[in-house]
């Protein structure tokens, strides 16, 4: 903030430089505001580029219409929440967001445009919602995305080109939930895994196909030993089948 542009590729640095107008009860520091338990949708500043919304009661099913004017956004939390869907274009105005985090919510269903314009994404948590059907190309615009948590969402099944796009992730946690088979291809697009967390579903069938594509990946966390050791034997990379601190991914 000194009357020169150094940021050559965002050119934000001379942007923001006035200070944050906090709304009525929340916490804000710089240009991050923290509003929790909040009963209508904080009055942000469009120059808030994080934000933590959990424990809201003001949204009743789909992520408001607010999201549009906070175009600088990069970080966004609403844990808790109430969000039940998260309709087309959503975040149509959001395209700088790196962090999205649902998590304990109750979203039944993402669409394939749920998460449009999100491409530098790198990080989503969906866990803990009640998503029982993963339909095929619902991630299809998050190229960048390296993290994705799908965990505790009741997941039954997996189509085909579900994860159609997400050549660039590297974890995927699929840890409780239905899941009883794979297809042959369900893999076949996560070219860049490392650590896949299977652990306490109802796997019974697996095809030797589904992991061919997986010459990336060096864990898998699973507590069915049969399952994880017909993975080892046809992997050319070392396997490892153990307990992993998800804290220290």
């Amino acid at each position: 903030c000194d009357g020169t542009t150094h940021c050559q590729i965002s050119k934000d640095d001379e942007t923001f430089c006035t200070d944050l107008n906090c709304p009525q009860l929340c916490s804000c520091f710089i240009y991050a505001a923290t509003c929790m338990n909040s009963s209508a949708f904080p009055n942000l500043s469009p120059m808030t580029r994080s934000v933590v919304l959990d424990n809201s009661i003001f949204i009743e099913s789909g992520i408001t219409n607010q999201l549009t004017d906070l175009s600088n956004f990069l970080i966004l939390t609403l844990r808790n929440a109430n969000v039940e869907n998260i309709p087309d274009f959503t975040f149509k105005t959001n395209s700088l967001l790196l962090v999205l985090n649902l998590r304990r919510n109750l979203i039944k269903s993402i669409t394939s445009h749920s998460f449009f314009n999100l491409s530098p994404l790198y990080y989503l948590n969906l866990g803990q919602n009640c998503i029982a059907h993963l339909e095929e190309y619902r991630f299809q615009f998050l190229y960048s995305l390296r993290y994705l948590y799908l965990d505790s969402v009741h997941i039954q099944s997996i189509q085909d080109n579900s994860f159609f796009s997400l050549g660039s992730l590297n974890y995927q946690n699929l840890e409780e939930n239905l899941l009883t088979k794979f297809s042959k291809i369900t893999f076949v697009h996560l070219s860049s895994l490392e650590l896949l967390n299977l652990r306490n579903n109802k796997l019974k069938e697996v095809h030797i196909d589904s992991i061919k594509s997986f010459n990336s990946l060096k864990f898998i966390i699973t507590n069915q030993i049969a399952f994880c050791c017909k993975f080892s034997n046809n992997l050319q990379s070392v396997l490892n089948c153990k307990e992993i601190n998800e804290d220290n991914i």
